[in-house]
């Protein structure tokens, strides 16, 4: 495996595509094989309470696992990579697929490689743990920005983190896929303004800003920049998880950016704090990846943005794994 941001590797599984059609699901209960956990959301008094229950994977008569999910009530894609439409509240079944990665470094002082996902994998909000309908709609009465916890872009206490830590890496890995995955050090305190958290220390996580415009990385170093190497595609799961994808009757077939989603990093957007309202210095918006590959930002509430992780394995391990794979 040489070093390339266009080197690839296939590690860990998820469920991605859309079932096809001659394929069938059994429900014999031999078949089923549970994997993980998802967790349910439900609204409670101020806050979203959440719940797990156990993923159930279904053996489908092409020999492949699927998942089966209900869609989501609003969704923000129309159609799967398909062209087929996507009905809200519509039972699917996905087929759970060697997750794709990208390499982004190999890094010889710890015998180790960076991966990110090379497509936006899931949906989440980059924090739900509390909501605040009025503050989304009339945000000019004040701010959600809480000096007691630092407010609700601040990734060391993000829901999004632990969902990649406790639901996505159990579901995405076995036992043993998940004992090649170091544990990183997350640098997160470099943001400089008030929304910057400590430093983390993570199996998996979300890219910041910094490494989203690291030449090294092979991305473009300017932010307002389109970037072809950040523009990614969400799964048939994830916009059934009511991811945004840009695929609006506006864009033919043919244009460029038309499949293309927005995702998440860790970072913080850095707002005016000179702002003469309140509001406008202190709203906890957070850095996305624009469809176009630029840098943008919104609110850490929003369900609709992506989840693309991003992993440390050891470099030695991985090719083991790897060449086990191949016999």
């Amino acid at each position: 495996m040489e070093e390339s941001t266009h080197n690839y590797v296939y590690f860990g599984m998820y469920p991605q595509s859309l079932k096809e059609d001659s394929v069938t699901i059994s429900t014999n209960e031999k078949d089923i094989i549970y994997c993980g956990f998802h967790t349910g959301a439900r609204q409670g008094e101020n806050k979203i309470e959440t719940y797990q229950l156990p993923t159930k994977y279904y053996l489908g008569s092409d020999g492949a696992y699927y998942e089966k999910i209900k869609s989501y009530k609003y969704l923000n894609a129309k159609k799967f990579s398909n062209d087929t439409y996507i009905l809200p509240e519509n039972e699917y079944y996905f087929r759970v697929e060697p997750i794709k990665w990208r390499v982004l470094e190999i890094d010889k002082n710890t015998n180790s490689t960076l991966l990110m996902c090379d497509s936006i994998i899931d949906a989440h909000a980059f924090d739900n743990t509390r909501i605040y309908p009025e503050f989304i709609h009339k945000y000019e009465k004040g701010s959600c920005y809480d000096e007691k916890d630092n407010g609700y872009n601040n990734y060391a206490h993000s829901s999004i983190r632990k969902f990649l830590n406790n639901e996505f890496i159990t579901r995405a890995f076995t036992e043993y896929e998940r004992s090649l995955i170091v544990t990183s050090p997350v640098y997160n305190s470099y943001v400089k303004n008030k929304f910057a958290c400590e430093d983390t220390l993570d199996k998996v996580f979300l890219l910041s800003k910094d490494e989203l415009t690291n030449q090294k990385f092979g991305f473009v170093n300017n932010e307002y920049t389109p970037d072809v190497n950040k523009q990614l595609v969400p799964t048939d799961f994830s916009r059934a998880m009511r991811v945004y994808t840009n695929d609006n009757r506006l864009y033919s077939k043919s244009d460029f950016y038309r499949d293309n989603g927005i995702w998440w990093t860790r970072t913080p957007h850095k707002l005016d704090e000179k702002a003469t309202d309140k509001a406008s210095a202190n709203i906890p918006f957070v850095n996305l990846v624009n469809y176009n590959g630029a840098i943008t930002y919104y609110f850490s509430t929003q369900h609709k943005y992506g989840v693309v992780p991003a992993i440390r394995v050891s470099l030695k391990e991985l090719n083991n794994y790897l060449n086990q794979r191949k016999k």
